[in-house]
């Protein structure tokens, strides 16, 4: 859905919100409607060399949050009801922050010196397009005890845009990295940016609450929620009349919210952050959820936390991505991709589902074509016993195809 002719106009309106940020005035808007398309602690040591160390939270004032209405983004994705097909592509864990390298590549180069011109056209080129935003937006709130905590300057939520990002995802492991606080500051952020985002929230049911893309008459729901931390929990969970992220170590709630969605809407994609760093194959836990979450009413899974690309297959019939590890977050070379999910949104069903061969080298995220997408094709193989992916990364396709 990616309108270029109008791409300069939209990011001076969010950089026009960013410096009603910076000025901390009090109301900063509420979730647009109608945009676009409507238990330890872990490591993180995937983050990559630290630049300068991490700033303190006496960094500058922080926002004065607002609380938003009682509905979620509702995002519609087409003009008109004679949409034919219909993209949703995901991508896994984004860093802006920029005493971590990565983070730190990422603001000086920007959007241009970080994408290659394929990426983009990729990113900017899908219906609609989600990625994790493993970080907060703030300058206040305090630091948690935690190994690594994650945060960038407000202004940098303006990359979100260049990118053509539609949908962030908040249920993970760090969006309470800067406490309350740094939580309200980053929903405050991106709503000023008019960038809609489904997981965390001001209450549980804001948390709870799916984004939903309208393609023609076919409504996608998108859910997303945490089971990090598994063994000690330093991000908390949304309460009924307190802020904080959609966890599912528990996954009763999920489970409902899926329920829920699936009664109202045509398909549901589920989004967890799950699993173990570093670790290439799902666990039972994972294993055990994607069937319930099937159960359920989910139709399509595409998880991350693990840091790394793990297997793509099948749960009681469903595509499951289990982690589409980094795709902007760590230092060094490795493999990355974008989740490509296509529908034939005037049938009402799932069309396509293919990994885009991608990998991060330099801080530089890039398709890959010739012997080196076939050797990604290959690695990709390898850890996804017993599904057929083809030489462009796909691995569903309707029989009528």
């Amino acid at each position: 859905m990616r309108r270029q002719g109008t791409a300069f106009l939209k990011l001076c309106t969010v950089f026009a919100a960013a410096l009603t940020l910076l000025a901390a005035t009090p109301a900063l808007g509420a979730k647009i409607r109608g945009r676009g398309a409507s238990a330890g602690a872990p490591s993180d040591s995937a983050a990559g060399p630290a630049v300068g160390g991490t700033s303190d939270s006496s960094a500058g004032p922080s926002a004065g949050p607002q609380a938003g209405p009682a509905g979620g983004p509702g995002i519609s994705g087409t003009e008109s009801g004679a949409t034919e097909t219909f993209t949703v592509a995901i991508a896994g864990d984004l860093l802006f922050d920029p005493a971590y390298a990565a983070g730190h590549s990422a603001v000086a180069r920007g959007v241009a010196g970080s994408y290659t011109a394929g990426a983009l056209e990729v990113m900017r080129g899908a219906d609609a397009f989600i990625v994790n935003n493993e970080f907060t937006y703030t300058r206040g709130g305090t630091r948690s005890g935690k190994t690594f905590a994650f945060r960038a300057d407000p202004w940098h939520a303006a990359m979100l845009q260049e990118m053509g990002v539609d949908l962030v995802t908040l249920a993970n492991n760090h969006t309470w990295d800067y406490g309350a606080q740094g939580l309200l500051d980053t929903l405050a952020t991106l709503e000023a940016a008019g960038i809609p985002y489904i997981g965390a929230g001001r209450n549980l049911a804001d948390a709870m609450r799916p984004a939903v893309f309208s393609a023609g008459a076919m409504r996608i729901a998108v859910l997303n929620a945490t089971e990090i931390e598994r063994n000690g929990v330093w991000t908390h969970p949304a309460g009924e009349q307190s802020p904080g992220v959609f966890r599912c170590y528990d996954p009763g709630l999920l489970l409902e919210a899926i329920r829920r969605a699936k009664a109202e809407n045509d398909f549901v994609i589920v989004i967890p952050h799950w699993g173990i760093e570093g670790q290439r194959l799902p666990d039972a836990r994972q294993q055990s959820l994607a069937l319930q979450m099937k159960e359920a009413g989910a139709d399509l899974i595409a998880g991350g936390h693990p840091h790394v690309l793990q297997s793509v297959g099948f749960a009681d019939g469903i595509p499951v991505a289990y982690s589409l590890g980094n795709f902007l977050f760590h230092s060094g070379v490795y493999d990355t991709g974008i989740l490509e999910v296509t529908f034939d949104a005037r049938n009402k069903a799932l069309r396509s589902v293919r990994m885009v061969p991608m990998q991060c080298r330099n801080f530089l995220v890039m398709t890959l074509d010739g012997a080196e997408k076939e050797q990604y094709l290959a690695r990709l193989r390898n850890i996804s016993p017993g599904t057929q992916i083809d030489g462009d990364g796909y691995f569903y396709r309707a029989a009528e195809m």
